[in-house]
């Protein structure tokens, strides 16, 4: 767990956000990363409004019971309309793409507030098509776009420190754990978008 909370930790310096920045903070994706993206932003940045965009139900309803001020079903509104509608026309602070669709990059600048940044997260597939951005906009905006990849060894020991401490509770990010002789439930079960993490032991505990 504390690997892919340092990569997040790494996504927060990039995106230039500092405990107390205040403002909002969108992240597209209630995964595993999403949702840890979720508890810095409101237990350790704290952010005045974390808002997750989020297609599937048990994600969405995993992000509400973990803090999320608002969560956003993208295929039943328009993420970027509701964004600015719930920042009053501002726009987000702090946007982070946790999830490998392309049109979240696109959505993401979009709704970036004056001076905000947005943090390109999640990779994507090689096939995905590039996409086109209006300087203009982000010349107005005076806006940030950057990407994070990996983590340092200081943000490792930082995550772990937050772990150890329990400053940060990663525990309601585990889903399952199955034992190692039924892996392949666990791989199933990870890789149909409607669990978080799954721990896999060689003996189910």
């Amino acid at each position: 767990m504390a690997e892919p909370l340092a990569c997040c930790l790494n996504g927060y310096e990039r995106a230039l956000y500092v405990e107390n920045s205040g403002g909002t903070v969108v992240i597209f994706g209630a995964g595993p990363i999403g949702l840890m993206l979720l508890i810095l932003g409101k237990q350790l940045y704290g952010a005045e409004q974390v808002i997750m965009i989020e297609p599937s139900q048990v994600r969405r309803t995993l992000a509400e019971s973990l803090g999320a001020d608002c969560v956003i079903d993208p295929v039943a509104e328009d993420a970027v309309d509701t964004v600015m509608s719930l920042t009053h026309g501002q726009g987000a602070q702090a946007i982070f793409t946790a999830c490998p669709a392309v049109e979240t990059h696109i959505q993401a600048i979009e709704m970036v507030a004056k001076r905000g940044v947005v943090n390109l997260f999640g990779g994507l597939p090689k096939s995905a098509p590039p996409i086109t951005v209006s300087s203009n906009f982000l010349h107005y905006r005076e806006a940030y776009v950057t990407g994070s990849h990996g983590s340092t060894p200081q943000q490792h020991a930082k995550a772990l420190d937050l772990i150890e401490s329990g400053t940060i509770n990663v525990k309601p990010l585990i889903t399952k754990t199955i034992a190692l002789d039924s892996i392949h439930e666990g791989i199933t079960l990870a890789s149909s978008g409607t669990s978080a993490k799954i721990v896999i032991c060689p003996a189910n505990s």
